[in-house]
């Protein structure tokens, strides 16, 4: 029977952390037109590793808070990853659950939802002594509950001319996930004109990569708000979180798409 240590010896030569076509992607971004955007995320990560490190040691076990803005941050690092080195579809679905998580974020710092009601009011014997599936049933429809609070408070107030462009903006985020198949699509048209299968082929739409792109940039933008905003945000000593918000908002703001523009005056709007 071959142990643990003679796989290693036999093999541990052969493993590297990227393939090759992933690493002539993480090659290209850094002489690209996108190495400056990049540089900006690491820093982001940077900042934020070295901020949630520090503060959660001493949290209480029910700051809900800093539980959803760790999860939403650990997203957008998968995100940033994963485009790195080109899986920009598999990039967008993972920063779905960081806008949710922001939305929920925000729902409760103004007082929309109470901190804990997210994860159910607390159950007494009663709701013990029901079965899995009545607890099932119950725990489900509040959650829908609850999504229908957040839903409402995000889409209030917006003006008409910028609802197309957000529709636009949720939707990609709803095909990420609930319609991953239509990457396939992609590939196929790929196979098709080559005959050849990339295994871990990174994608090469570039409409993907913008779009994955510039997500993450509206994601870690809405972060920013969110966190200056919050209990945790110390100013002296994280100025790295306004420089990166006011470097993010006045590019899009500026220079930016009209879906851009868009989409930034609906972050203004529902994260001021």
């Amino acid at each position: 029977m071959i142990t643990l240590e003679e796989i290693i010896k036999k093999y541990e030569s052969k493993t590297t952390f990227l393939t090759q076509k992933e690493q002539e992607v993480s090659d290209k971004f850094k002489s690209s037109q996108y190495r400056g955007i990049f540089i900006i995320f690491d820093i982001f990560l940077s900042a934020f590793t070295d901020n949630l490190t520090s503060i959660c040691k001493p949290i209480s076990k029910k700051d809900v808070l800093l539980l959803l803005y760790s999860e939403s941050f650990k997203r957008i690092r998968i995100a940033i990853d994963l485009s790195k080195k080109g899986y920009y579809t598999e990039a967008l679905a993972s920063l779905r659950t960081s806008f949710e998580l922001n939305k929920i974020l925000n729902a409760i710092q103004k007082d929309i939802l109470p901190e804990l009601d997210f994860f159910g009011k607390d159950r007494g014997d009663e709701f013990k002594s029901l079965t899995k599936k009545e607890q099932g049933k119950i725990i489900l429809s509040h959650q829908k509950e609850i999504d229908l609070k957040i839903n409402n408070f995000d889409d209030k107030d917006l003006p008409p001319n910028i609802r197309p462009t957000l529709k636009i903006f949720k939707s990609n985020f709803h095909v990420s996930v609930h319609k991953a198949l239509s990457s396939i699509a992609l590939k196929f048209s790929e196979f098709t004109a080559t005959g050849q299968v990339d295994l871990f082929g990174p994608d090469s739409a570039s409409n993907i990569v913008e779009i994955s792109i510039n997500y993450t940039s509206y994601m870690i933008l809405i972060y920013l708000k969110l966190w200056t905003k919050s209990r945790f945000y110390d100013s002296s000593k994280t100025n790295v979180v306004t420089d990166l918000e006011n470097f993010l908002q006045n590019s899009y703001s500026i220079s930016g798409t009209e879906f851009s523009k868009d989409i930034i005056e609906y972050i203004n709007i529902k994260y001021a």
